[in-house]
């Protein structure tokens, strides 16, 4: 039997490839930590359906906020009636509330005009500090219950 191995053997070696090693992956580019919403951080606290009518006032446009600072603010969100809201941050980080609203008797959070003014606290950027995390907010009564304005009652005649 002949065997084929001298014909292997007499043949020219094979030429060496040489494969270019990858690039190096592209640097993470800096990372932007995500600034929390304040609705966001508070969402826990309120019912589903004070959350979706609360949006359908902020969605139309309906909140105007006033005495904007970084420890408080007030705001009237226009319904049937104008409700008044009144949001203050306490210095151990808890978010207090109140509306002139029935719904308030339920607690701080069951109020769809305090969602609504915190959808538009979002939009507009304000209490920015407390965007800081993504730690839950706790949702607290003001001390003093908010009263309604009086306002001029029309005489009958």
């Amino acid at each position: 039997m002949s065997t084929n191995t001298a014909s292997t053997a007499s043949s020219p070696p094979l030429p060496l490839v040489v494969v270019p090693a990858p690039p190096p992956p592209p640097a993470p580019a800096a990372v932007v930590p995500k600034r929390a919403s304040v609705a966001d951080r508070v969402a826990r606290a309120f019912p589903p359906l004070a959350c979706v009518r609360g949006y359908r006032y902020f969605a139309r446009r309906r909140v105007a906020l006033a005495n904007v600072s970084e420890t408080g603010l007030d705001a009237d969100v226009r319904g049937q009636r104008v409700q008044h809201v009144r949001l203050r941050v306490h210095a151990d980080g808890r978010l207090a509330s109140g509306c002139t609203c029935a719904a308030k008797i339920l607690g701080p959070a069951a109020c769809r005009h305090v969602w609504a003014t915190l959808l538009e606290i979002d939009r507009q950027g304000a209490f920015d500090a407390l965007r800081g995390t993504q730690r839950a907010l706790a949702l607290i009564a003001l001390d003093a219950p908010l009263k309604r304005p009086k306002t001029k009652k029309a005489v009958k005649r």
